[in-house]
């Protein structure tokens, strides 16, 4: 897999083979060749280098078609995070949870609510609806 994921991140960054080896500190490209035709795998460190450049994991680099994933538009958040300071890695964890709950929640709060048909009526208390009680695509319940 990694053969395969090398060219196609070398060729999606725009890099020739020299230029990518360049990126490297190497003087020629040749290296480079044999890593994409799969007669070598480069050691760990200069795997951690590639990895880098291209803002992948090595486990991806090593096990993910990353062609494919990006065909499905998979977006891979985890070396970004990697590189955020344990500050901001809290932080972003926190909102992402947050953002999680709020897409799972199955309840609106209505706390709105209007007369029809009778002139006394009773102010109308917070009431929990069940999502799957209120119309796809509205924006707002107001208990009548």
């Amino acid at each position: 897999m990694f053969s395969k994921n090398l060219k196609y991140l070398r060729e999606k960054n725009g890099l020739d083979q020299m230029q990518f080896a360049e990126k490297l500190g190497r003087k020629s490209p040749s290296t480079v060749s044999e890593w994409e035709k799969g007669k070598y795998t480069p050691k760990l460190g200069v795997l951690s280098d590639i990895a880098h450049i291209f803002n992948v994991s090595i486990e991806e680099m090593m096990h993910v078609n990353l062609a494919e994933k990006d065909a499905k538009g998979e977006i891979n958040i985890i070396p970004t995070f990697n590189e955020l300071n344990r500050s901001n890695q809290i932080k972003t964890f926190e909102f992402a949870k947050n953002k999680l709950t709020e897409q799972n929640d199955k309840h609106i709060l209505s706390s709105r609510s209007t007369a029809a048909g009778a002139p006394d009526y009773e102010d109308a208390q917070q009431k929990i609806i069940v999502r799957n009680e209120v119309p796809r695509g509205a924006d707002e319940v107001v208990t009548i």
